[in-house]
């Protein structure tokens, strides 16, 4: 007596084949059927999203929603502190002005129009540092950090970093800016010239 093998291939519908194409979700458990597809949809067009601007969209939406509890939950001096910290790691770690890191972090905790411009100088500028008004910020800046409210939207931030002088030898300087708030979220840095 002959043993038959039967071997199983799976048979993909013309909806999934079109799911995979355009990188779409298909469940697991209705591959075969391909009834169920996550494919958003805009609200007022029947064009579809890529499954990646949907993605962003909603964390951007979460990140802005959770650092107004943050900010609820804290001082805006210490939410501030907290945003500079993270921002000193980003570029730290990895040793990029303004790198994926710090581009997510400047995202989430600046208003729109900032964002734009900060992203627009990296890409085309000469690298100028809005966040720290261009004086830069290391580990050892946040000892003696100081961070003082001026008024409801606008706070003072003073700290020692490192810097160069004329002749471009090491030297510590104080890094002065003004940090201009819309609600929670960053809408400009100015540096204070003395």
């Amino acid at each position: 007596m002959k043993k038959l093998l039967v071997f199983v291939v799976p048979i993909l519908f013309p909806i999934q084949i079109f799911a995979i194409q355009h990188n779409i979700f298909v469940s697991q458990e209705n591959s075969i059927i391909g009834d169920l597809i996550s494919y958003p949809m805009e609200i007022d067009s029947a064009i579809p999203v890529s499954r990646k601007d949907t993605l962003v969209a909603r964390n951007q939406k979460e990140s802005t929603e959770k650092i107004q509890k943050e900010v609820a939950n804290c001082s805006m001096k210490e939410h501030l502190k907290k945003f500079y910290r993270e921002y000193c790691n980003a570029i730290l770690i990895d040793s990029v002005y303004f790198s994926d890191r710090a581009d997510s972090l400047v995202a989430k905790h600046c208003t729109k129009e900032f964002y734009e411009k900060v992203k627009d100088e990296f890409i085309t500028g000469v690298g100028y540092d809005f966040m720290t008004a261009d004086y830069g910020i290391t580990n050892e800046s946040f000892d003696k950090i100081s961070i003082v409210e001026l008024d409801s939207s606008s706070y003072k931030v003073q700290y020692q970093t490192e810097g160069v002088d004329v002749s471009m030898k090491p030297i510590i300087v104080t890094a002065k800016f003004i940090v201009k708030l819309k609600g929670s979220l960053i809408e400009d840095v100015v540096r204070i010239e003395e």
